[in-house]
């Protein structure tokens, strides 16, 4: 719903980058800056994921790389998707699960897909709990991939 796909008017992500505790994260072009601040997010994770932090980013950078999104979603909606996307990377690299892995990669439009139909449907506001909920989504899907992909062929 949110995603487009990369075409010359529309090319592929700018890569993320990192200075101080900001990601600064361009979805489409290098002109249409969305900052996002960790701080905001670290205050909401459990503490013993904190240590993960650093290896969670460079992994989000990678896929990052490779998600595009529609560049007139509104800032709401784009501060959820990347809670929830960055929690289920923070989420996987704490289980010692390579969010980059093929099995994984594929996952991450649907959890957009996601995100945007719950958006619509909720029609959030800045004073709701929705970016918490964006990141409990994220923790959940993380699971559920772990699950999907992994635990449930060995159990089978």
């Amino acid at each position: 719903m949110g995603l487009v796909k990369p075409t010359r008017e529309n090319p592929k992500p700018s890569q993320m980058v990192l200075i101080s505790n900001w990601v600064f994260l361009s979805f489409v072009d290098m002109a249409e800056w969305d900052k996002f601040d960790l701080t905001i997010i670290a205050d909401k994770l459990p503490t013993h994921l904190l240590s993960n932090l650093d290896l969670a980013k460079t992994k989000f950078e990678k896929i990052a790389e490779e998600l595009v999104l529609d560049k007139n979603l509104p800032k709401l909606l784009k501060q959820g998707i990347y809670f929830a996307l960055f929690q289920t990377v923070l989420r996987l690299v704490a289980r010692n699960t390579d969010p980059t892995l093929p099995e994984i990669l594929p996952e991450y439009k649907r959890l957009i897909e996601e995100v945007s139909l719950a958006y619509h449907s909720l029609k959030p506001n800045g004073e709701s709990n929705w970016l918490d909920e964006c990141i409990q989504f994220g923790d959940k899907s993380a699971y559920h991939w772990e699950w999907k992909h992994f635990d449930s062929h060995e159990l089978f």
